[in-house]
């Protein structure tokens, strides 16, 4: 699969891992009382951060789009052709590491 110009990559609506805290301290418990279980845009940042979103940050990718990478990137992907088989093998790996990822976030569920 061709790789898309890395300079289009952005990160957006992310969610984050909660916080590694140590259950003995009694400042952890205070501090996800102040900030919550993981990193997130608080209620009060939201209208800012949509601001932002539509002022800034997409005027910027829709820039990035007319690059003259992109009619490369797209004739690379017309041409690319996955065999079957190969895609099935793909497919069977990815739902094995899928899996064993929903197995190790409930094995952390049980945990806590």
């Amino acid at each position: 699969m061709p790789l898309a110009p890395p300079s289009t990559l952005v990160l957006a609506a992310n969610n984050f891992m909660p916080f590694k805290l140590q259950e003995q301290q009694p400042s952890s418990a205070r501090l996800v009382e102040v900030t919550g279980e993981r990193l997130a845009v608080r209620e009060g940042a939201r209208a800012a951060q949509s601001a932002f979103d539509e002022q800034v940050l997409e005027p910027a990718i829709e820039g990035l789009l007319q690059d003259d990478l992109w009619p490369a990137w797209q004739q690379e992907l017309d041409a690319y052709d996955t065999p079957a088989d190969e895609m099935a093998a793909v497919l069977r790996e990815y739902a094995l590491w899928a899996a064993e990822v929903a197995e190790r976030r409930r094995e952390r569920a049980l945990q806590v």
